[in-house]
């Protein structure tokens, strides 16, 4: 059994604008101590924006891998993750969905969308009918890649145990 990596794939949502909007809480949280208030009253904004900060951008990146078992999908900062089975999907399809869905990890019709932007996507079809759509940048190269794995999985006999 190997764990050869066949495909890796990402998305990423532009964040430029991420460390100005930081830097924006930071110094209008400075007012209270022109103001003469407590520490306390200072740093709860700045805790806040930076905890703000890191939970967005836990969202703004996807990675996917695949290898000849598995499926992993796992977003900036190593969660949330998902591993998916690959003798468990039947295909994998490029596919649209349209930006009301957002961005993150949201329920569809029919299973999950992870995606860190309003890019381009592709639907893993499970067998069990929970569908993974996620995101990424080469939606064509990524189903190519899976459906290969799915082809030899259904050219190669049956295990027979000894």
């Amino acid at each position: 059994m190997t764990h050869e990596i066949i495909h890796r794939s990402q998305q990423q949502n532009s964040s430029r604008w991420l460390a100005p909007s930081v830097a924006a809480i930071v110094i209008a949280s400075g007012w209270p101590l022109i103001l003469g208030r407590s520490l306390i009253t200072i740093l709860a904004p700045v805790v806040a924006g930076l905890l703000s900060w890191f939970v967005f951008t836990a969202f703004t990146r996807l990675h996917i891998t695949v290898t000849q078992q598995t499926v992993f999908v796992q977003f900036r900062y190593g969660w949330p993750k998902r591993h998916l089975d690959l003798d468990r999907v039947i295909s994998c399809n490029p596919s649209h969905f349209s930006w009301i869905y957002g961005f993150g990890i949201r329920s569809m019709s029919g299973g999950w969308l992870w995606r860190p932007g309003f890019g381009d996507t592709v639907r893993l079809v499970v067998a069990d009918g929970s569908d993974l759509a996620v995101g990424c940048d080469d939606p064509e190269s990524l189903s190519r890649a899976v459906n290969a794995l799915i082809a030899t999985r259904t050219e190669r006999p049956p295990h027979q145990p000894d």
